[in-house]
């Protein structure tokens, strides 16, 4: 078979068989472009508090994030970084807790009255507006079916990646000709404007659609990509990490938060704490810190503090160190378009529509093509 039949062979059975899946990525993942904003519409009683007055220690707000689940720990707090937003706590349990989680647990604390303002059980399929934003975001990472569901769709896009080059390859069969590709002639007829459709939406946004194939099979093949990187360039390893396990897990830190988030923050140059985690085996937190070399709207700068001393132990931008290590810090910031701010954002946002429309054309012109090579059935002489 001769290269071009082959590549529309490949190109039209992979669009057929991925046309479901990829629009359900593309849909849900255009919703979860904005998904503060949607999760600040939906659940504005959880997600938004009045400002007003001085912040309440932190401690505080991990406490009142714990009350209500004995024997747990807060491990990860998402700081408010808005006047009007809540500070999201994560809960793990602790090991000896007589009623463990029965799933993760976020805790949505006023950080001015540390007055509990919701929860969400994470990863519930729960068709209310409070857990809403949550299941469109499960059905992006992993179809809301766990870690094979997730490795699929890393091969799906593996293999949207490659039929990327086949769909530029039979769009643009005369490069002298290229210009006529990225135009669609609306007078025409309905297959002809199809095709056109097809082909120019396929070839503008190209750059960015591939971009999403192969970020997304990033994030779902990390363990695959960490190790193909390996072969050019190491990983800088995460600095707590590397440090040896306590005798004993310290969940009752001595050092008060406020302390660890001041000193997270002088790294920063004083700008401030997006989020902040705890590992009570490695008694230190790591904060992220915003920093002037951060590449989207979060904090890059790895701050590891130890919870026993107050110490700053490490500090380190995400994006510094090796060639790896600056490819990698890249990943998240441009497949959800933070990279390039609200512009990104909404590009990404109509990129998705976009890979929905392309389904719909290229469904519609394999119709209309089978549909003409049928044998039209004709009346009987009489």
């Amino acid at each position: 078979m001769k290269l071009r039949p082959a590549l529309l062979l490949w190109h039209r059975w992979f669009g057929l068989l991925a046309a479901l899946w990829l629009t359900l990525l593309a849909l849900t993942g255009s919703a979860i472009v904005y998904y503060d904003e949607l999760d600040r519409l939906l659940v504005p009683e959880q997600r938004t508090v009045t400002p007003g007055g001085a912040a309440a220690p932190l401690d505080s707000v991990a406490a009142a994030a714990t009350a209500g689940y004995p024997g747990t720990y807060a491990r990860f707090f998402d700081l408010a970084n808005r006047p009007d937003e809540t500070t999201r706590v994560f809960l793990a349990d602790r090991p000896d807790s007589a009623t463990p989680l029965a799933h993760e647990t976020h805790v949505f604390v006023d950080p001015y009255s540390a007055e509990v303002a919701g929860a969400r059980e994470v990863g519930q399929v729960r068709l209310d507006r409070q857990h809403a934003m949550d299941v469109v975001y499960g059905l992006h990472v992993d179809l809301l079916m766990g870690h094979t569901a997730a490795w699929l769709l890393g091969l799906l896009g593996i293999l949207w990646a490659l039929d990327h080059i086949a769909g530029a390859a039979l769009a643009l069969p005369r490069l002298s000709k290229w210009k006529r590709s990225f135009v669609v002639k609306w007078k025409a007829g309905g297959y002809r404007r199809d095709y056109d459709l097809h082909r120019a939406v396929g070839l503008w946004l190209l750059p960015v659609t591939l971009m999403l194939a192969l970020s997304g099979a990033y994030f779902n093949w990390y363990d695959y990509a960490e190790a193909a990187a390996s072969t050019v360039s190491e990983l800088t390893p995460r600095y707590p990490y590397t440090l040896p396990d306590l005798d004993a897990p310290l969940y009752d830190a001595p050092v008060p938060l406020d302390q660890i988030v001041a000193a997270a923050a002088a790294e920063g140059n004083g700008r401030g704490v997006d989020m902040i985690g705890y590992m009570p085996a490695k008694g230190v937190y790591e904060a992220r810190v915003f920093s002037v070399d951060d590449i989207d709207s979060h904090g890059r700068q790895l701050v590891t503090v130890s919870a026993q001393t107050g110490a700053v132990l490490d500090s380190r931008h995400q994006s510094e160190g090796t060639a790896a290590d600056a490819v990698f810090a890249w990943q998240y910031p441009l497949h959800s378009g933070k990279a390039f701010g609200g512009i990104g954002r909404f590009i990404v946002f109509v990129s998705g529509i976009a890979v929905v429309a392309l389904n719909v054309t290229g469904i519609t012109i394999w119709w209309r093509k089978r549909r003409s090579r049928k044998p039209r059935r004709t009346r009987p002489a009489v």
